[in-house]
């Protein structure tokens, strides 16, 4: 299927989370939190206005829940290292922030590479949960390309309606990445398209988050390509 054959695909809002999933966990935690605070403090503060009251530390009994994290947009994103991940939370996303996502991201990512080299990272995650809309098709038409013939005609043997949907593992030629798609009708708008794509490699493990983010991207776009999409920004 050639690019002009494919929809264009669009976010409306979005939830996005981005992860580093270490080989093994660092057990030497008592200075790690000052560690990573003075990571992002570093990163960040030439740029950004921080405050004191958005790093803490989450202190357990278990030692796989301990955490430090450092909160940003009002509280409701956040940046946590534990003992064995690093993972960035960035809930409900307009298309407008995706900008100041990414700079933040590859700030403090490319400082904690920096100076946490002796943590040795098993994998990337890039997970994503969102609404969108379509160009040039309505919902309707294309939840209907969804759905396999003989499940329609099952369906209406049963006395049931099949309204489209999709779940769809992939994994890269190399199969050091893998990527997952989940479609169905959106809950916010009628007219718009819910997808959860979540994606994880063992790819590019300590490059920058550019780099990482450019590999995502290429994932994602073909991925899309295979139901028949493509991110709006390749639009012609």
């Amino acid at each position: 299927m050639s690019a002009g054959d494919l929809t264009p695909f669009g976010p409306l809002t979005t939830d996005v989370t981005v992860g580093l999933n270490f080989a093994r966990p660092s057990f030497d935690w008592a200075r790690v939190p000052v560690k990573f605070f003075e990571v992002v403090y570093g990163a960040l503060a030439p740029h950004y206005a921080l405050r004191s009251r958005d790093f803490s530390v989450l202190p357990a009994d278990n030692y796989g829940a301990v955490s430090a994290t450092y909160t940003l947009f009002g509280g409701n994103s956040t940046i946590t290292l534990q003992p064995d991940k690093l993972v960035a939370q960035f809930p409900s996303l307009k298309p407008s922030d995706s900008q100041i996502v990414a700079d933040i991201m590859s700030r403090v990512h490319d400082e904690f590479m920096n100076t946490f080299e002796d943590i040795p990272v098993a994998s990337f995650e890039y997970r994503e949960y969102g609404h969108h809309e379509l160009f040039g098709i309505d919902i309707n038409s294309y939840l209907a390309r969804l759905v396999a013939p003989n499940l329609n005609d099952r369906a209406a043997e049963n006395g049931l309606q099949m309204t489209g949907g999709l779940h769809l593992s992939l994994v890269a030629d190399n199969n050091l990445s893998s990527t997952s798609l989940h479609f169905e009708r959106s809950l916010l708008s009628p007219a718009a398209l819910f997808a959860a794509i979540e994606i994880r490699s063992t790819e590019l493990k300590r490059v920058t988050y550019q780099q990482k983010s450019e590999l995502v991207a290429d994932l994602i776009s073909r991925a899309l390509a295979t139901v028949g999409l493509k991110p709006k920004s390749e639009q012609s």
